[in-house]
Parts: C-alpha cells; structure tokens; sequence
C-alpha cells in the first residue's frame, strides 16, 4: 500500500490503483463469508448485518451487499434509528435492498428497533411495503435504566404481537410479490467508481430524492441494477445521475431501448467538470460536507433518440406529470395524498409518510446510554386524506394497526382515526 502521506493515491477516484483498492476491500468481505459458508451445514441459515448499500458512504465502509451474498442466503437490512422515521427515506434503502435480493434470489430479513407498539407495527408495515420479513427489537437492555423502569416497558414479543397476529390471519395478504409500475436504474458503477457517487451530496442523493418524488406522487417504483430485457413488463426505466457507465452497463441500456423501452436518463452522464478527489481527505467531512455545483444545470427534456429522454438537470422539475406518460397502465390507479402505495395482485397497501411522535420524556432524562433510538411512545399518522379512492373494486378495507376504514356508495373509501397502514382487499 502507498504511504498514508501519499495525497495522489488516497481518496483519488482518479487514479486506478484506489478504485482496485475499494473492489479488493468489498471482495474481501465475499470471500470471508464464503469461507464462512464452507464451515457450516448445507442451507444453514446466514445473514449478516447490512444498513443499507444505498449511499455513497458504502465505499467508506466497504459494505456491499452482492459481496455479503456469496456466502449469506438471507439478505439482512438493519433499520438504524428512530421508527417511524423517515419514511421515504426507508423506502428508498428498502427497494435498493429488493433489488438487490431479487438479483440474488434472496430473501430479506430487515431488523428495526423501538419500545412501543406503534414504532413495532410501523417496522412491520413499513417492511411489508418492500415485501421483507420483520425481525424487531426493543433494545432495552441499552437504556441503562434501572430493572424496576425497565419492568414498565413491554418486550419485543408484546409490542409486535398486534401486527404478527393480523399477519398469521390474513397471510394472503402478503404472499404475493410486489407489482411496479416504473423501474429506476440504480448506478453502482457511479457509486463505486466517482468521487461524484461516493459523496453523500452526489449520485446516490439523486437516487433517494428520486425515490423520495416517486413515493409522495404514488408510484410504485422498484430499484433495478441492469436493464431489462422485456420491455413490455417495464415499459419505462428511470436513471438518475449515471455520471459512470461500464460499456456493457451501456450496452443494455441500447438493448432495453431497441426492445422499445422508455428511459428519462437525468443528471450528468460524465463526471467532466467534477473534482476526482476531496481537498482534504484524512477526515470524514469529504463525505458529507462535498458539494457539486449545480448552477449551469438547465432543467429541459430532450430526446436524443427513440425512447431515450434526457435532462442534464439533478432535480427535474414536474417529473411526475412527465412520467405518468410512459409507466404500466395495467395497475390499479389509487388516490392516496399523503401514503405510500404498494400493490399486489389481490390487496393494494398504502404507509402513511408523516407522523406526530410522543416521547417518553421522563424515561428519556433518565436514561444512562444515548443511542439512535428515542423512547416513542405513541406515533400518530398525519397529513393523510380522510379519503381515498381506488380504480377497482374494493373488496374489505383494513387498518390492522389502529384507525378505521368505511366503503362508501360513491367508491371512495373513508379513513377515520389517523391510521398509519391501511390495506385494500380486492
């Protein structure tokens, strides 16, 4: 290895022998579970812990998930902090994570972590709507609270017990895969190999916010990492901040526009004009504190061939009503304001996107350890519709975590009591 003093190798995506560095990092965690695998019985289950390859700090931590499946049969998404929390945020780390568990043929365990109920049920819900199986934990052994106030907290079988039990009693629900309506083309080539991907400012933040715009619109769009071959099933493809491309990732991207597929490529699609390396580099603040200049971006569709739209803006504007002209009309359209929307073939789900939290502020002052999980007691669905309307007919409306929902004559379907998941029957 070079000198710790040598500026010209560390953090210089310019530079080959640093990006065989960051691969040969990522390997090496493959390899070791591999060895792991050799050692156990056949199908023995393992996973291992992984909180999301959907940012650019992946590269500072050297966690990939496609490495981790060479020897791992379950995929492990780990849900760090509060919940509920972010909600776009968490959908957007779940669908990179399907994708990835699709591609492998894998199934996805997502752990998450709370006290109460509602941060349980949420968890659950929230993990239905990437199609992953719940694993929750209070974490009360973290508080550092004495054993007579860890006594008036319930355990992790009582909180999630609620969802668990309506899951056992409709398990038809949630046996089906999940049904998308557009597709986003998630570049780990940028991410890997660019200064522009491994920064938290750069291409992996034009994924999320992407996502973050799809969800609150009502789309039900899934995280790709290679183009599809049919493009009758996935008529349209977004791709944001593709700065680097491999020539077969290009290559497929031809062949899906040759197929008659639809691709709204935005952002840069070179890294020309971008720094290769932070000026300082011996600290973190290169990861979240590099920014990109964005100013002689313009915002205009173009389309430069057949099928293949482009925008060199990082934040196209009115990207939803563009979209809507290219996505699967074969699904079932839902006017939900205020949830996220995942269909299936016989339910539709829809996750509300904000919450009121209560904190146990008494337990909170007393507690001895500071972690990234706060005492919620009780969260409380926001900025919903009362109303929402769904284009097939409903069969039974569910709200298995709390709230009502009535069918009305006209079709639309009335919510009441602030309920934070609610499932379509049809």
């Amino acid at each position: 290895m070079p000198d710790a003093s040598d500026a010209s190798f560390w953090g210089n995506w310019g530079d080959p022998r640093w990006s065989e560095y960051l691969a040969r990092r990522r390997q090496a965690t493959g390899a070791f579970l591999e060895f792991v695998k050799q050692h156990l019985p056949e199908n023995f289950p393992l996973m291992t812990c992984c909180t999301s390859c959907a940012y650019g700090g992946n590269n500072f931590c050297a966690q990939c998930a496609d490495e981790m499946l060479r020897g791992d049969n379950i995929l492990n998404l780990e849900i760090c902090g509060d919940n509920p929390s972010d909600v776009c945020e968490r959908l957007a780390s779940g669908s990179h994570h399907a994708g990835t568990a699709e591609k492998h043929g894998a199934p996805v365990i997502a752990i998450g972590y709370g006290f109460h109920t509602d941060s349980a049920g949420h968890l659950w819900a929230l993990n239905h709507m990437s199609g992953f199986s719940t694993w929750f934990s209070t974490l009360k052994g973290r508080l550092g609270l004495p054993e007579e106030l860890l006594a008036t907290l319930p355990d992790d079988a009582a909180s999630i017990a609620r969802a668990f039990a309506f899951e056992r009693e409709h398990p038809e629900l949630f046996c089906e895969g999940l049904l998308h309506d557009c597709a986003v083309y998630f570049s780990e080539t940028t991410k890997t190999e660019s200064f522009f991907g491994a920064c938290e400012q750069g291409a992996t933040r034009d994924y999320r916010e992407l996502m973050r715009t799809l969800f609150t619109a009502g789309f039900r769009p899934e995280t790709i990492f290679d183009f599809p071959g049919d493009a009758a099933s996935c008529p349209c493809v977004l791709v944001p901040s593709a700065a680097v491309m491999r020539p077969e990732e290009a290559a497929g991207m031809e062949d899906y526009l040759n197929a008659g597929g639809i691709v709204l490529r935005f952002g840069p699609d070179s890294t020309a004009g971008y720094p290769d390396a932070p000026e300082e580099f011996e600290s973190l603040r290169w990861l979240c504190g590099e920014r990109f200049d964005e100013s002689m971006l313009p915002d205009e569709w173009h389309e430069v061939r057949p099928g293949l739209f482009r925008n060199p803006s990082r934040r196209p504007g009115g990207l939803p009503e563009f979209l809507r002209k290219f996505i699967r009309n074969d699904l079932p359209a839902v006017e939900a304001p205020g949830f996220a929307v995942a269909v299936r073939e016989h339910s539709i789900h829809l996750l509300a996107l904000h919450y009121d939290i209560e904190l146990d502020q008494k337990l909170e002052e007393k507690r001895l350890q500071h972690s990234h999980v706060k005492i919620i007691r009780a969260a409380r669905a926001v900025a919903c519709a009362e109303k929402i309307r769904c284009e097939v007919k409903v069969g039974r409306v569910h709200c298995p975590l709390g709230g009502q929902g009535e069918m009305l004559d006209d079709g639309t379907i009335r919510l009441s009591g602030s309920p934070m998941y609610v499932i379509l029957e049809l």
